[in-house]
């Protein structure tokens, strides 16, 4: 298997490095035509132009300005006959640039206008008509070029002006329309010819000339914040909120880890401390690295060279700090000091000496050099990442067990170079869609194209540590808590539950995995740390009331609670005891229908037989130990399947894990691939690695929601498990109710949160089923299927009002999925913002 993988690593280093070079030969073709700067603007002053701007805002983080164009060119025009061909040929290219551009940006590449779909070009009669629609998403202060239109965000208001192509200046434009979409119109340089309270519309006579439509707007105040979130202080303010989160968490487990390893526990509790305590001090400080080399930095980068030796610099020594096998230590030493020479001294292995700084001039010898450092890059994170986990489970029962992380070495090399395959197979697609118009066989079109690709893959030392590091860290810090609870059963207060230090890390397990990330408006993180304090105070609340309500927390008649009165060696009497129980209440329902199933028995028979029950009495009283409306199955079903409380959770963290896969489906359907989040999955430069990313971090969700339901089994309120998880999910869903409430307010996006929150009861839900299920599977070899036991446990009416129960979630789903999902509500990440 390793030698497998050691050679589908080698092949796809392969195949990266020949799908790159084909790319920098392809993009070097010398030009064969001269530039064509003749549109014949003659024959088109016969021609009819009609153009609209629309600008969409309402439940949007980034206004979003949507043009159309419609071009009546006569046949006379001697590039008519070039629209018909294909979209491939130069002839088709030189007519459409002479439609819709600029003279003097023909060979512009627009990297923020993007179209859904190809011009429409119709014939009929003398005339063929041309339809032109293209979009732009206003996410920062710039000059945006969409269709004839330039708008301009720089200041507090936004310019709108018509840019009319050099060739259709002496066109008849009939009809020029804006639609502000509720936007305040502050000036107008020429008044419109009609006007509503939507759209603003000038119409021209025919023979006249086209009036210059110039308008300036006030922008919604969370569109125009959003749109400056790159600018300082809104963006170091943006960088701090983030931040803060990361700290949050990693200081939190350094806190609970120190006070765990000063406390008496075993060999592999105090193991399991120290490792969470290290990987805690270490996260926050790697956390603080990569906010000020990402694209969320609180400096402006002007040489990306000092950037690139950081991460890989961070990536070996989170490498070395998790002590690796001396094999990993020394093959990431290696590759690491290759790389780390490559970018500090270019000149060394013949590259340009500012290959790394942004403004070297590429070719392809440099753009494989990059693509390489960024594939290494990458495999040093994943490999440290690996690293710490195997040091997190290596001994977690006191032993030297774990995963060597040798064994992945060549798997990890695998992944980093199908990773970064994607992402320049998405910059060049990128490339293609935002130079579509360019002349193919130009002498600037090699160039241009080869730099293109440089400036994009120059991101990827910067780029990759940060992609690769948010997206697991917070695993790996769930992953080291639940090792340091496996631990800590055997020193609880209680056999039954976690005591009051072990509540404290599973409120910072169900913070850190389990909840949504909230709290990202106007294109800001500011307000992201609050959702953190907020899902702990969710937990320590529904504890307290779980403390209060839960079955094993019923009083009895001396005001002790039932839990404090059961043992581990009563559950085989309690579950004999249920069992019994069930069968004399089987028989009372068949007594109320006629029989009771044995002759010679009457309903007051076994009455008195329910009654003379071995409540489990207490040796000193004499008094039941249940509480009266508590039943034998109740406590049962309070046990879960498992004498540990640890290992309900085990259980349940793997049942919901399985349960949660249809779940997953939906939420990357919502994501990735609906409306125009497919566009964003495509075009964002780690999109399609992205999609594998999002399934297993949902699956983490799934499992660590029912980690925490199993944990805290014990502790929720309800007599079925489905209750409990019902709590549970009110819990997961209080902040995404207040989170859509602040969006609703702020008129945001509302995401796919409410789907998730839905889907997470669902999960939750079915959780507990199999839970009830387990818990009384000594007796599963005497039903034909789980349903008859379940129906079992349940009795009639219980049975009854669990199915509504599912039915109801079922059609609740549906309908939020219906009314509260949405597509991608932003723009993707391109060349510009990666």
């Amino acid at each position: 298997m390793s030698r497998f993988v050691k050679c589908l690593s080698v092949r796809a280093c392969g195949c990266l490095a020949i799908l790159v070079a084909l790319l920098s030969l392809g993009s070097a073709r010398p030009a064969a035509a001269a530039h064509e700067d003749l549109c014949d603007a003659r024959s088109l002053a016969t021609a009819n132009v009609t153009a609209s701007l629309a600008l969409d805002h309402r439940d949007l983080t980034y206004v979003r300005a949507r043009s159309t164009m419609t071009i009546d060119v006569p046949q006379e025009w001697k590039y008519a006959a070039d629209l018909k061909l294909s979209v491939a040929s130069d002839e088709y290219r030189r007519a459409m640039r002479c439609l819709i551009r600029q003279e003097g940006e023909f060979d512009a590449t627009r990297y923020d206008e993007w179209i859904p779909r190809r011009p429409r070009v119709t014939a009929s009669g003398r005339t063929t008509t041309v339809y032109y629609e293209a979009y732009s998403w206003l996410d920062r202060g710039d000059y945006y070029y969409v269709g004839p239109w330039r708008v301009e965000t720089l200041g507090a208001h936004w310019g709108v002006t018509l840019e009319r192509p050099s060739a259709l200046r002496s066109a008849w434009w009939k009809r020029v329309e804006v639609d502000p979409n509720g936007i305040d119109v502050t000036r107008l340089r020429v008044a419109p010819s009609e006007s509503d309270s939507e759209t603003l519309a000038w119409v021209t006579p025919a023979g006249s000339q086209a009036p210059a439509v110039e308008l300036y707007l006030l922008p919604p105040w969370q569109q125009k914040l959003a749109a400056g979130a790159g600018d300082s202080p809104w963006r170091q303010l943006s960088t701090t909120g983030g931040l803060a989160w990361w700290l949050g968490v990693s200081l939190l487990a350094v806190i609970a880890a120190r006070r765990a390893t000063l406390e008496p526990t075993s060999p592999a509790g105090r193991s399991a401390s120290r490792t969470l305590l290290h990987w805690g001090g270490i996260s926050a400080a790697v956390a603080v690295l990569l906010y000020l080399v990402s694209g969320l930095t609180l400096r402006e980068l002007a040489d990306g060279r000092d950037d690139s030796l950081l991460c890989l610099g961070a990536g070996w020594a989170l490498v070395l700090l998790a002590r690796p096998g001396g094999r990993t230590g020394l093959a990431v030493s290696s590759v690491g000091a290759g790389a780390l020479l490559t970018v500090g001294a270019p000149q060394l292995f013949g590259l340009p000496p500012d290959l790394f700084s942004g403004s070297a001039v590429i070719g392809g010898r440099a753009l494989l050099a990059i693509t390489l450092v960024g594939t290494v890059a990458l495999w040093m994170w994943l490999v440290g990442i690996a690293a710490w986990v195997s040091r997190t489970l290596r001994n977690r029962s006191g032993t030297a067990a774990g995963i060597p992380p040798a064994r992945w070495v060549p798997g990890l090399l695998a992944v980093s170079v199908l990773v970064v395959g994607c992402y320049v197979w998405a910059t060049e697609r990128d490339w293609q869609r935002a130079s579509w118009l360019h002349e193919k066989l130009s002498p600037s079109y090699g160039p241009d194209h080869l730099q293109a690709l440089g400036r994009d893959l120059d991101w990827l030392p910067r780029l990759v540590p940060s992609w690769a590091y948010f997206n697991w860290a917070w695993a790996l810090t769930g992953l080291a808590i639940a090792v340091v609870l496996k631990s800590r059963p055997s020193e609880s207060p209680t056999w039954l539950e976690p005591g009051r230090r072990e509540s404290i890390l599973i409120a910072l397990f169900f913070s850190t995995v389990v909840a949504l990330g909230l709290g990202w408006y106007a294109g800001s993180d500011l307000l992201v740390s609050m959702w953190l304090v907020l899902n702990i105070a969710v937990i320590k609340l529904l504890l307290a009331v779980g403390r209060r309500y839960a079955v094993l927390y019923q009083e009895l008649g001396d005001r002790v609670r039932l839990g404090s009165r059961l043992r581990k060696s009563d559950r085989d009497g309690v579950m004999d005891l249920a069992r019994r129980y069930r069968e004399l209440h089987s028989r009372l329902h068949q007594a109320d229908r006629g029989s009771s199933g044995e002759p010679g028995k009457s309903r007051n028979d076994l009455e008195g037989e329910l009654q003379e029950l071995p409540w489990l009495r207490s040796g000193r009283a004499g008094s039941a130990v249940f509480p009266p409306q508590v039943t034998p199955v109740d406590v049962a079903l309070s046990f879960g399947p498992h004498d540990s409380w640890w290992e309900n959770g085990s259980r349940a963290a793997s049942l919901a894990g399985i349960v949660g896969i249809p779940a997953t489906c939906v939420m990357l359907w919502e994501d990735f691939i609906k409306g125009d989040a497919w566009v964003t999955t495509l075009y964002t430069y780690l999109g399609l690695p992205g999609i594998v990313t999002s399934f297993l971090a949902w699956e983490v969700t799934w499992a660590g929601a029912g980690f925490t339901l199993g944990v805290l089994w014990r502790l929720l309120p309800g007599r079925r498990g489905p209750a409990r998880a019902l709590c549970l999910g009110i819990a997961f869903a209080l902040p995404v109710a207040i989170d859509i409430l602040v969006r609703h307010l702020l008129d945001q996006p509302l995401g796919n949160t409410a789907v998730a929150a839905s889907l997470m009861l669902f999960v939750l839900t079915l959780t507990s089923l199999q839970m009830d299920i387990d818990t009384f599977h000594s007796e599963r070899q005497y039903w034909p299927t789980r349903v008859g036991l379940l129906f079992s446990l349940y009795q009639m009416r219980a049975f009854s009002v669990q199915v509504a129960y599912l039915v109801a979630q079922i059609v609740a789903m549906l309908t939020i999925w219906q009314f509260f999902s949405s597509g991608a509500g932003h723009p993707p990440s391109g060349s510009e913002n990666p």
